[in-house]
């Protein structure tokens, strides 16, 4: 294992592209076990947006504690505007982008939606830390200790002007939200879009069809015990075998 501890209430880990700072906290998430043991999680998705972003911006929503960060940051020639809510993650992503010596991320401790507000940010199960798979609340009641206030902003205003070639969200469902409140962005740059699905892969498919985007191609690792899968979408005016890739 190539961890090592760097406080109190971080670890840090290393792999392929480089080193990833993470709160202990969460070590006990699949994720993380991933991350401490020296592998590269989902290095399928990491490879087509390195191969996809075409020289111009990534929106990578959902950064966890950073682990795609060194790899977005060392090969990407665009920015990467990185999210996360979760204040624990943040921070460690924050010391993910220092050790690495990253110049392109714009990380912003914030939740993406379809207007500006506020929310509640689920970050424990009972005693235990969620880590990656914090969520919104959405108006679900739970106990003080298991969640935290969060800010939302929606692509639109904190992108205006921004060339945004992929916009990848890992968001716990929120993704809709999310694409809602990036309509403007959308239709200015027709990006491709990568979302993590979950059980509810039809509902994924016709909101996407929604906004003239269909699937193109899906993103498997399968990890043993578990199987994550992205979906990549395009708009309906680009054929995939056309899609940016240079």
């Amino acid at each position: 294992m190539h961890e090592l501890v760097i406080g109190q209430d971080q670890l840090l880990a290393k792999n392929e592209y480089g080193w990833v700072c993470l709160p202990r906290s969460s070590a006990h998430t699949y994720t993380s076990q991933a991350v401490l043991a020296g592998r590269v999680h989902e290095p399928t998705t990491i490879e087509y947006l390195l191969e996809h972003h075409g020289g111009e911006d990534i929106v990578h929503a959902g950064a966890g504690f950073g682990d795609f960060l060194p790899a977005l940051g060392k090969v990407c020639s665009g920015k990467v505007w990185a999210f996360e809510p979760n204040l624990e993650n943040y921070r460690s992503a924050r010391k993910t982008i220092e050790l690495n010596g990253l110049t392109n991320i714009v990380l912003q401790n914030l939740a993406l939606g379809a207007q500006p507000g506020a929310a509640q940010l689920r970050v424990m199960d009972g005693e235990a830390a969620m880590g990656p798979r914090s969520e919104i609340c959405d108006g679900e009641t739970v106990l003080a200790h298991e969640s935290q206030p969060c800010e939302i902003r929606t692509l639109d205003e904190l992108l205006p002007e921004a060339a945004v070639a992929i916009i990848h969200l890992d968001i716990e469902g929120y993704e809709f939200e999310a694409l809602r409140g990036a309509a403007g962005l959308i239709a200015r740059c027709r990006p491709l879009i990568v979302l993590e699905i979950d059980g509810r892969a039809l509902d994924y498919n016709r909101f996407m069809a929604s906004i003239d985007y269909r699937p193109v191609e899906q993103l498997i690792y399968n990890a043993g015990a578990m199987v994550f899968v992205n979906t990549v979408y395009a708009p309906l005016t680009t054929c995939p075998e056309t899609s940016p890739s240079t």
